[in-house]
């Protein structure tokens, strides 16, 4: 069985086609990605952004108050996505003729301008030459929309509790509206039950209370408020790993030279084979039976896969510079255990009977590219096909060993959780165990008239 695993390893390693497709295609493809995604990452977040605002009286309004807020946030060094430059670079004029002649001469994006009740108005810069222009337009006016938009709502919420902790109050016999004092009201909400500035001696009906705060409430929200606002926001990271759009393509192209990698497992079967080659004829006749040959075949066409695969990955991860989320010995785990299934697709399609060597080879070529294609590794529409039709259809993620791939790498760098990983990691588990018994059920109890 060793002698097996042995020359197996050495016959297939000898052939100068695996070594082209398993070994020197993924180095290749991931160079020319490098050089094609060179500043891509850097390019897709916004930072420095030009805007101008008009400094007006609407501008210096109490009702512009929470825009003027936002706008000196966004403005601070950090709030960009590479947490060093600012988000807006913001340029005061004094009118929006000023703002207008600013736009025009400079590189700006847009003027913000606020009407008499402080709502904002982002005015365009229009460039069809630059093509990036409406993007990073995009960016000013959904930050800027969000911000009001949770600032009248976190307002909402905490009006809607004074009310509630005044009614309460008024209920149990707290206090009453001739002693109620708005300065004695706590100034955490988080603390506002805990709280006892409000111990007063006369009950009142709580529609009275009401009645008479609801002249304060304004104040009392912005007190509220002004006493929180350091604590209602936080700045967090939705994934595990700060975005990267190149990286997805790094993985897909994982997943295709995994299943290239499978001409390694269709050609150690093939040769096992009685009547494809001199050398499985051999060992047909020889004494090792044909379940030990079999064993020996796949472990030593699964060992020159991962080695492979692995190469592949150092280059990447060490000259081309990709993180994976810097979880390396998960990495190598996902590489072996894709590896198996694809040398084990290989096997499959090895020992499919009435087909030649050179046949089995176009069909794992077309299961890659095709595979590929569905995985996202041809650009950006390809990519965007890929997600739509993995979240109509989830389940096909898992028929397609490149996405399958792909979607393993993904969950390590993307996920906080080990889960998803876990379950690419049994499905790739799965596949493999299929793969196999397929192979086993071909090439068992052949039969032949002559060798």
């Amino acid at each position: 069985m060793w002698n097996t695993f042995k020359y197996t390893t050495l016959y297939i390693s000898r052939e100068r086609e695996i070594l082209i497709w398993a070994l020197a295609f993924p180095i290749i493809l991931s160079t020319l990605f490098s050089l094609m995604f060179s500043g891509m990452d850097e390019s897709v977040y916004a930072t420095d952004l030009g805007v101008v605002v008009v400094e007006d009286e609407a501008w210096e309004s109490d009702e512009a108050a929470v825009l003027r807020e936002v706008m000196d946030a966004i403005s601070e060094p950090g709030t960009a996505a590479d947490e060093v430059g600012s988000l807006v670079a913001p340029h005061y004029v004094e009118s929006e003729e000023d703002a207008r002649r600013t736009l025009a001469d400079t590189d700006a994006i847009a003027y913000l301008i606020v009407d008499e009740q402080g709502a904002p108005q982002l005015h365009m810069k229009l460039d069809p030459a630059d093509s990036s222009l409406t993007q990073r337009q995009t960016v000013v006016k959904t930050v800027l929309d969000g911000a009001l938009r949770t600032k009248a709502a976190v307002s909402d919420a905490v009006e809607s509790h004074v009310r509630a902790d005044v009614e309460q109050a008024a209920r149990s016999g707290a206090f009453s509206p001739e002693t109620f004092d708005v300065q004695a009201l706590p100034t955490s909400v988080e603390n506002w039950d805990q709280e006892a500035s409000l111990s007063l001696d006369d009950a009142s009906a709580a529609s009275d209370v009401l009645m008479y705060v609801g002249i304060d409430v304004e104040a009392l929200v912005e007190q509220a408020l002004a006493a929180t606002d350091a604590e209602l926001t936080e700045r967090v990271s939705i994934t595990h790993n700060k975005p990267m759009e190149s990286e997805r393509y790094y993985y897909a192209l994982l997943g295709m030279a995994t299943l290239f990698t499978a001409n390694i497992g269709m050609l150690g079967i093939n040769r096992m084979l009685a009547n494809t080659s001199s050398v499985g004829a051999r060992r047909t006749l020889g004494a090792a039976s044909r379940t030990r040959v079999m064993v020996a075949t796949c472990a030593a066409t699964w060992v020159l896969s991962f080695a492979c695969l692995l190469v592949a990955y150092v280059y990447i991860r060490c000259a081309i510079g990709v993180t994976f989320g810097g979880k390396d010995a998960a990495c190598v785990l996902a590489l072996a255990a894709s590896s198996l299934a694809g040398c084990m697709l290989g096997a499959f399609i090895g020992a499919i009977p009435g087909v030649s060597e050179g046949g089995k080879g176009g069909i794992i070529t077309v299961i890659a590219c095709f595979g590929a294609l569905f995985a996202g590794l041809y650009g950006q529409a390809c990519m965007s096909l890929a997600d739509h039709i993995a979240a109509v259809a989830p389940w096909s993620v898992y028929v397609n060993p490149a996405s399958l791939i792909a979607r393993t790498f993904y969950s390590l760098y993307y996920y906080d959780s080990m889960v998803p990983y876990a379950e690419s990691l049994a499905m790739l588990l799965v596949m493999a165990v299929v793969f196999l018994a397929g192979t086993a059920l071909l090439a068992r109890r052949q039969q032949h008239e002559h060798l």
